[in-house]
């Protein structure tokens, strides 16, 4: 029988696997989507329910949602 080698990860490659990954790269998560949701929600409400400005009021409430985090993240 002969012995297949696995390759090993180099110490760099495994240092590298090891450090967490920044939170700022992360992708949007469910509960800020539900966020801007919510907050969207509320605009149509505010503007009388009428339609055809969905996309506006989410872009407004998207940017508020962000900005509120970006606020809340550089006091840290």
């Amino acid at each position: 029988m002969s012995r297949t080698s696995t390759p090993t990860a180099t110490k760099s490659q495994q240092a590298q696997a090891a450090k967490p990954q920044p939170a700022a790269a992360a992708p949007p998560t469910c509960a800020m989507q539900d966020k801007i949701a919510m907050l969207a929600y509320e605009k149509w409400i505010q503007k009388g329910c009428q339609h055809g400005n969905h996309q506006q009021d989410w872009l407004e409430a998207e940017a508020e949602v962000k900005a509120e985090m970006n606020k809340g993240g550089a006091r840290r």
